[in-house]
This record gives C-alpha cells, structure tokens and sequence, in this order.
C-alpha cells in the first residue's frame, strides 16, 4: 500500500467503520501474503479480546484464503511449512492448504493451456493404501483422517487407473455418497514426472469450475516429454463416513496392481514388500515350472528367505480364495496355478518355517485371516456391487 494508504491494525478492534476500512484495504490492496499474515494475527487476537467482527465476514475471509492458497509461489522451503503450519486461520475457517515438502509447487496460471476436470457427484472414486493399511481400515470400518500433507485433518481419493503408486488395495465410493457438493480448485504441485492437480471437497464447488493443464503444455512448460498431469481429491474429515455408515457409503477392499514404483519407499527409503509381492506374482503367472519359478526368485538381489516365503504364501491364499469379482473360469485357473506351481516353490522354503506342517499351520492360520478381513467381498451374496471397474483404480 502506498504511504497514504497506510492503516493502523488495532483500528481492527475499534469501532465497526474502523473495522470495515482495515478489512477492505487487507483484502483489496494490500500485498497478499502481507494480508494473510495480518490477518491470521488479528483474527487469533480477536479470540483473545472477544471483538467478534471477524466472525461476520467468514465468506470473504474464507474466499480469501482460498484465493492465497491458489495464487500463493511461495513453495513448500522448510520455514514455509512451519509458518504455514501455523497459521490457524485456515484451518480455523475450514480452507485446506497442501504443506508437503516432498513436492515443488507451481501455479495453474504458469500454463498455457488449461482444460476443465469434469467430475459427477456419482463419479466413482477411489482411496488406494497399502495391504495392512485397508484390513485395519475394513476391520475398524473407518476412514482414517490424517494431516500428514494438509493443514487440515483429511483423506485422500483418485480417479480411474490401471495401476497405483500408493499401495495394493484400493477402496471406492462417490462424491455424493460422501455428502460433497462440489470441488473447488487447489495447489499445482510437481514431481519428477508428475504434475498433480489437486482438488478439494467442499460444500459446493468453483462457481467457475476447477481446472488442470494438459499434458502437452506439462510437457513443453517442464521441458519433460515424460511428464504426466494426475488429479487428486482432498476430501476433510468432516465428510467421512462414521463407523456406522461406513457400509452403506465405501466398498472394500478391492485388489489394485502397484506399480511402477512405491511413493511410500520413496519417501521413507524403506523397501515395499508389496512390489516385491507383484514381481512374485509376475514370475508366477509367466513360468509354469516351480523349478524356473524358484530360481527367477531367488534371482533378485537383496529379498531375504522370510519375505520370499511370505510373499508365495500370501499370493497362493490369494489364488485359492474364492473371488466373486471372478468368472468361474478364471477362479479355476487361478487355484490350478497355485495347487500346480505354488506348493512345491513353498516346499523349497520350507526351513523358514522348520518343517512342513509348520508351513500348513501358517497357510492355514492365514487362510483364516483372509477369510475374516475378505469375507464381506468373497462370498455370493456380495455380487451386486461387482463390475469391471473393481480391477481398475487409482
């Protein structure tokens, strides 16, 4: 603001004209960041004093804050998401704002073209995590909110795809079965070969509607022809379903092939047993020989005894398990594969475990598990929820 336009904060705590003048100039002329910051002071001041002023222009602070998030270049250095971290007035006024340092943030005006994301309210979209991760989601029927990445407490969704970076197991649901209204526009933040779009669930939506760039103008703008843009959708806690309704709003677990790599591993660089698990499955499924199997196993540097052993158990309780998603064709080739080629690789394992009926009580003792954690997804009276799409998920 120019010298003239200078403004005495504590006027924000005299009278309601006094009031009024800050408010505007902070909205309408002051540097944005500059605003924000004095905003969120003198809102957490308000608190203390009981003003109250602030609580009858909630809109246009939230609108605001919003429009910060989305114009805001500032990226996510360390001392930035600190400060963000505590800057209460957004979580205070419900607006969500990505702080995960992993990423470089952009911004949509940076690309030259942009195209609409069109999602329906009854549009499947599905929440994707690790094995161990979904049978404690399924068997506490509970979506578990985490403020890991967001300011906010909140759980992360995605669209349709073949393959997932996230995990093995994959849950599904609608906007509209959540109680969403609409989605409004987020944070550009990008990867190495990603650019992700992020959209946040909110009472309505964008009057405008929400936006991404395309991968062409990803490719030219990143000067990477391997670059990729991917929506994802932040949905607050306040829209999870309760233990309750759990069933009647999300479905699953369903099976997700994870690939090509783990964001998890990546960022704690911890090895991911469920990618060792898909390359098991892979030499499974392309050798017929459990002599070829065993050795194309053992080939891969650096996987102890006890996880490859795990790995054969688990993806021959998988195999065996009746699957309703299946046709019976398939099941029966599937428990022809596991009988034919899996037995005999678990025998070539079977020191892991001392001896054979060692090995029976774990497949048995596991059988049971799958049968507890899968049961509401394997049996036939679960089939009226089941179509192609639950092999196919984000």
């Amino acid at each position: 603001m120019a010298n003239q336009d200078k403004v005495d904060l504590f006027d924000a705590f005299g009278s309601s004209d006094a009031f009024k003048k800050v408010f505007e100039k902070l909205l309408n002329q002051a540097e944005p960041t500059v605003a924000l910051l004095a905003l969120g002071g003198l809102f957490r001041i308000e608190g203390e004093v009981g003003r109250g002023q602030f609580s009858f222009n909630k809109e246009r602070i939230r609108s605001f804050l919003r429009r910060w998030r989305n114009d805001n270049d500032s990226g996510y250095e360390r001392i930035t998401k600190k400060v963000l971290t505590e800057l209460t007035i957004f979580k205070i006024h419900e607006v969500p704002l990505f702080i995960d340092d992993y990423g470089k943030k952009n911004l949509l005006s940076n690309y030259d073209e942009t195209v609409e994301v069109v999602i329906h309210l009854d549009q499947t979209i599905y929440h994707v995590t690790h094995f161990e991760e979904a049978m404690s989601i399924a068997n506490s029927m509970e979506l578990r909110a985490s403020d890991n990445k967001n300011i906010m407490s909140g759980c992360w969704f995605g669209l349709e795809s073949p393959e997932s970076v996230y995990g093995s197991r994959a849950f599904k649901t609608t906007l509209s079965k959540l109680g969403v209204g609409g989605l409004r526009q987020g944070e550009i933040v990008f990867y190495k070969q990603e650019v992700n779009v992020i959209l946040y669930a909110d009472n309505e939506g964008d009057s405008d509607g929400v936006k991404k760039p395309t991968d062409k103008d990803a490719w030219r703008y990143h000067k990477n022809p391997h670059m990729y843009v991917k929506v994802s959708i932040f949905v607050p806690k306040r829209f999870l379903p309760k233990p309750d309704d759990f069933n009647e709003v999300i479905r699953g677990p369903f099976r997700v092939k994870h690939d090509p790599f783990c964001v998890r591993a990546k960022r704690t660089q911890k090895p991911c047993f469920e990618l060792f698990y898909e390359d098991v499955m892979e030499i499974v499924r392309c050798n017929e020989d459990p002599v070829t199997i065993i050795a194309k196993i053992n080939s891969r540097s650096g996987v102890t005894r006890e996880k490859t052993t795990r790995a054969v158990v688990n993806l021959f309780l998988e195999l065996c398990l009746p699957d309703s998603s299946l046709s019976e064709e398939d099941q029966s080739n599937n428990l022809k594969m596991g009988t034919t080629r899996l037995l005999p690789v678990i025998s070539e394992y079977v020191g892991v475990f001392g001896n054979r009926s060692d090995v029976l009580r774990a497949i048995e003792g596991g059988f049971a598990t799958f049968v507890q954690r899968y049961g509401c997804n394997v049996s036939d009276e679960d089939n009226n929820d089941n179509d192609s799409e639950d092999d196919i998920f984000t």
